[in-house]
């Protein structure tokens, strides 16, 4: 794994994730989520995090991903995330996101986002993705 920049400049907002490491092969990210309660989309439910918000979040992730492997675009094609816990605000937790290529030319492909703290698996985030490289 190797330390990236979690400089999310010119990527859709909002931007959750706070740091980022990458597998070699860019196909795996290790990171952390911060969800602050200065949001004010998260400061409207104040005791926990929507899963619309782990979405942006694993997004984040997915940008990263995207930029470290030098692929010029993604687009999700379909998204389901299940909250297994209640996520709360302003409390850092762990991400780890994958990507499955579906293709040799890389353009189609899966891509999962684990949402976890010291209690365990918060949520889960599964999505296909259509890549332009």
């Amino acid at each position: 794994m190797k330390q990236v920049s979690s400089d999310l400049t010119d990527t859709p907002r909002p931007h959750y994730l706070t740091s980022a490491e990458v597998s070699e092969d860019c196909q795996t990210l290790v990171g952390k989520v911060l969800f602050p309660l200065a949001d004010v989309t998260i400061a409207d439910r104040k005791d926990h995090v929507n899963v619309a918000h782990h979405t942006f979040a694993a997004w984040n992730a997915a940008h990263i991903l995207s930029r470290e492997s030098g692929c010029k675009k993604i687009l999700a094609t379909e998204i389901t995330v299940k909250a297994l816990k209640v996520t709360k605000p302003n409390k850092e937790i762990n991400l780890l996101a994958k990507v499955e290529y579906l293709n040799s030319e890389k353009s189609l492909g899966n891509y999962i986002a684990e949402f976890s703290d010291e209690t365990g698996l918060l949520a889960k985030l599964e999505a296909t993705f259509v890549a332009k490289w």
